[in-house]
């Protein structure tokens, strides 16, 4: 009895537990973009332009993922090196396949809680592929506008209570100046 437990327990030991995340499988001639939750370890393929391609999830955190990107994974070379990047609200990464200067995919970060981040594999579309980038003077400039509006809404929000809190002290001013006569025409009486 103690051979048969010890040699289950040495087997059970020997075992190496690999913890492999998920494949998942995309599409990109059925739909142009793939929203995917994807946890450490997951990885995603994908087919562009004749190679076959893969996306992994190395590290999440709370404002991004840290992505490894193989191309032309069925190609049998062994000296491929992936791209290793970051991507955050703020950073995506363009992939580009050929090595023409054309981005063939975006992949955007979404969301992520401490073990799952929701990202975004979307196909370049319109005339321009690439996403187009504002400059920042734009921002800015958008920024000043949007806080002068808010500006001017609350200067209106404190003249109209100024205007009523004295049209009330005025009110209040009046009743007293004209009360006083009435209170001395009662004692009077």
């Amino acid at each position: 009895m103690k051979k048969s437990l010890s040699f289950i327990l040495l087997f059970v030991l020997s075992l190496q537990i690999v913890n492999a995340g998920e494949t998942y499988a995309l599409d990109f001639t059925i739909s142009p973009s793939y929203k995917v939750g994807l946890k450490e370890g997951d990885r995603v393929e994908f087919q562009i332009k004749n190679s076959l391609n893969t996306v992994l999830v190395k590290k999440i955190a709370l404002d991004g993922a840290d992505i490894a990107i193989f191309n032309s994974i069925e190609e049998d070379n062994t000296e491929k090196v992936p791209l290793y990047t970051k991507i955050t609200k703020q950073k995506y990464a363009r992939f580009d396949a050929e090595k023409d200067g054309e981005t063939d995919l975006n992949i955007i970060f979404q969301d992520s809680n401490s073990t799952a981040a929701s990202i975004l594999f979307q196909l370049p579309v319109g005339p321009n592929k690439n996403l187009e980038v504002s400059p920042k003077s734009q921002f800015q400039k958008d920024n000043f506008l949007k806080n002068l509006l808010y500006l001017l809404v609350i200067l209106i929000v404190i003249f109209l209570l100024i205007y009523f809190i004295l049209r009330r002290k005025a009110e209040e001013t009046v009743e007293a100046v004209q009360s006083p006569d009435k209170k001395t025409e009662d004692k009077t009486e």
